[in-house]
């Protein structure tokens, strides 16, 4: 968890401290879809998860793109 909130924090351009688990992707102010991709490349480069967009939707929190990519490891 500490690495997907390191790695979304930097996307968002964010303090570690200001990213956690509860926090809603969709919600932050520097979300768009330039952060929707380069999540989508990041876990892909860090996590060797494969992800599209429509199911980057669905993760509303951090939390939730944690278990995503958890689901698809195991």
């Amino acid at each position: 968890m500490k690495k997907l909130i390191k790695e979304i924090a930097t996307i968002l351009e964010s303090d570690t401290k200001e990213i956690d688990e509860n926090t809603v992707l969709s919600e932050h102010p520097l979300w768009d879809s330039l952060a929707s991709i380069s999540t989508i490349a990041m876990l892909s480069d860090e996590f060797k998860v494969n992800i599209n967009e429509e199911e980057l939707m669905t993760c509303k929190t951090v939390n939730d793109l944690h278990k995503f990519i958890s689901d698809k490891i195991n």
